[in-house]
């Protein structure tokens, strides 16, 4: 078994699609070969500083592979690639670029010079143009570079002035055609044809053209290369380099096979490609067959309804759920509509129980992953745990839990994040057909950033909790406060009275505190509160019955024994607080209470009140008690 890492970050959706597919079929008849896609959605609005969504390449071990193949070229930040290069390379790993001429790597795709000296040669010969513009692709890159040398090796063979060879420095987008056709047109004579790198920018500069009332081709004849879908449907159609990314899937996996078994050398191998001869060179007829373009726009249309349907089935979900448990269930439900053999959300176990905090340095991943979801095949096999709704928790490097990739000749896997967290990723077995269009980038969006909306709103449940508890209970002591008394403490009255139970309200001031606080300092004192409030915890604790510090050195305590069994329960407990302690402070307190009228429950402000004054009436005698000592 040949288990090959395949690493896919192309600009270009149906391209990516294109190799998916071609990249299946070599497994579905290959047995022996097993494969690893790591694709992160390298489309043209991801261009953003050190390419986030690329973190997904971090995820598997390098020197568990047997071969890799690397595919995309537009926005790789080089870092990324030479580090996955060198890390097979150590490994004596053998390294095959898709599409992209990369030092030290087996190329496997288009043959770029020969495409478009082949496109350059048709225009010059049947075309007979003289003046000729080119909009060269993005620079440092080996597919650019090679397509300029064939329009230069082109131009030389049929003896075209240098003076009449325009080439304009360009990228691959829509805007850089435009900007340059608008330069093109401020300067004279106009060129005969405009030869592009890519259709995006010969799309972009027919765009400006037509609108300068120019007519293509019979003014201007503009050509591009990959023929991707806006070539197909611009109109006029655009002449374009076809080329056979299914294909070339294929020969990547097949080349990769036969270098480990010894079979192949590390020369380029190329694929076919076709010239599609069309309307914007004036080859084409404009009256083709339009079957291809309705049966693509229904599944457009079709893949939307889906996205739709997902949508506002999650909302009302998204709006109720409390915490990813939740909705756990639901997403399995939905996620049938990407229509993989078996689907699975893997979490971040930094994102799911260390939200926002503790992090790992930068956009990582955890060493623990968390599986949260499995739909299809899979499923049927083994079940989450019903209170976390988790599957198994598994070392990254294993990809998934052990047992889930055997059956599997190809996984793919996706990135789930958004702007602040990485959250995990998506694994399906086998490509999905949602892919075209790019919808599946879009669902995958939608997923990420409704499982972070819920995650925050659990998060934020969480710490509302504590802080109302923080709010309720006395900073010093710990013991519940006056805001506590006015939710925790009538709720055990309700409860009681709803049982029928006698119960008793205790008032408890701590004598001479003021005395140890002037001769001791406050520190002192507040010591002597927290063994007076440790001692009335530990007590009630015994029946879980309720107490709280009412205010400066007066606490209050709601209980099943009676006043006289409190009292004495208290001062054995203060008296082995104080022990245990090595205070050297007496400590003493009065206390006084009454028993709630049984089955009624009382009104707790006028019952606090009338505990106050037992509690006074206890100080006074005690007061009175100490006078008649002294005197004597």
């Amino acid at each position: 078994m040949y288990n090959i890492g395949i690493f896919l970050s192309d600009w270009n959706y149906g391209v990516v699609e294109s190799l998916l597919q071609g990249f299946q079929d070599y497994t579905d008849a290959h047995e022996e070969v097993r494969t690893f896609v790591f694709n992160d959605f390298g489309v043209l609005d991801r261009q953003n500083k050190g390419r986030e969504d690329m973190v997904i390449f971090s995820v598997p071990e390098i020197s568990s592979f047997d071969a890799v193949i690397l595919e995309g070229d537009r926005g790789w930040p080089s870092p990324v690639r030479l580090q996955i290069i060198n890390e097979a390379k150590e490994h004596k790993i053998p390294v095959i670029s898709i599409n992209n001429p990369r030092r030290g790597c087996v190329y496997v795709g288009t043959d770029n010079y020969s495409s478009m000296k082949d496109m350059t040669e048709h225009v010059l010969r049947v075309h007979g143009c003289r003046e000729i513009a080119f909009l060269r692709g993005r620079k440092h890159s080996g597919e650019a570079d090679e397509r300029e040398r064939g329009f230069d090796d082109a131009c030389r063979e049929f003896r075209i002035p240098y003076e009449h060879i325009r080439k304009y420095d360009s990228d691959w987008f829509l805007s850089n055609g435009r900007r340059i056709a608008r330069k093109i047109l401020t300067e004279t004579p106009l060129p005969d044809a405009v030869i592009c790198s890519n259709d995006d920018t010969a799309v972009g500069a027919a765009e400006v053209f037509l609108k300068a009332g120019l007519r293509i081709p019979d003014d201007i004849i503009i050509t591009g290369f990959d023929n991707t879908d806006i070539a197909e449907y611009f109109e006029p159609r655009i002449t374009s380099v076809e080329r056979d990314y299914r294909t070339i899937a294929e020969t990547g996996i097949q080349v990769a096979v036969e270098i480990l078994e010894g079979k192949r050398d590390e020369r380029p191998v190329y694929c076919p490609h076709e010239l599609l001869f069309t309307e914007s060179c004036g080859c084409g007829d404009k009256n083709t067959d339009q079957t291809a373009t309705r049966k693509r726009l229904l599944q457009m249309s079709q893949y939307l309804r889906q996205l739709y349907r997902l949508e506002y089935e999650l909302l009302p979900v998204l709006n109720e759920a409390k915490d990813l448990v939740e909705i756990m269930p639901v997403l399995e439900e939905n996620l049938a509509m990407l229509q993989s053999r078996n689907v699975f959300i893997v979490l971040n176990s930094s994102f799911l129980w260390n939200y926002n905090e503790n992090l790992p340095e930068g956009r990582a991943y955890s060493d623990r992953m968390v599986l949260m979801t499995a739909t299809g095949e899979a499923a049927r096999r083994f079940s989450p745990e019903p209170d976390s709704h988790i599957y198994g928790i598994f070392d990254r490097k294993e990809l998934l839990p052990g047992g889930l990739l055997q059956d599997s000749g190809m996984l793919i896997f996706y990135p789930l994040q958004c702007s602040r967290s990485v959250i995990g990723y998506l694994v399906m077995d086998r490509m999905s057909p949602v892919s075209e269009f790019n919808m599946l980038d879009i669902i995958l969006t939608l997923l990420a950033n409704n499982i972070d909306m819920v995650q925050e709103k659990s998060v934020m449940a969480g710490r509302n909790e504590v802080l109302q508890e923080l709010y309720r209970h006395d900073s010093l002591t710990g013991l519940y406060n006056r805001f506590g008394m006015e939710n925790t403490g009538a709720e055990y009255c309700r409860k009681l009275t709803a049982e029928g139970k006698k119960y008793y309200f205790y008032f408890i001031d701590m004598d001479g505190l003021k005395k140890i606080n002037d001769k001791h300092g406050h520190d002192a004192g507040d010591w002597a509160l927290r063994l007076m409030a440790d001692s009335l915890r530990n007590v009630c604790g015994e029946n879980g019955d309720f107490c709280m510090r009412y205010g400066g050195d007066e606490f209050l305590a709601i209980g099943t024994v009676s006043v006289g069994s409190m009292r004495k329960k208290l001062e054995k407990e203060l008296k082995k607080q104080v022990k245990i302690s090595g205070c050297t402070l007496d400590l003493s307190f009065s206390l006084g209470g009454f028993a709630a009228e049984k089955g009624t429950e009382e009104n707790l402000r006028d019952a606090i009140k009338r505990a106050d004054k037992e509690m006074y009436v206890v100080k006074q005698k005690k007061k009175k008690g100490k006078d008649k000592k002294d005197r004597k």
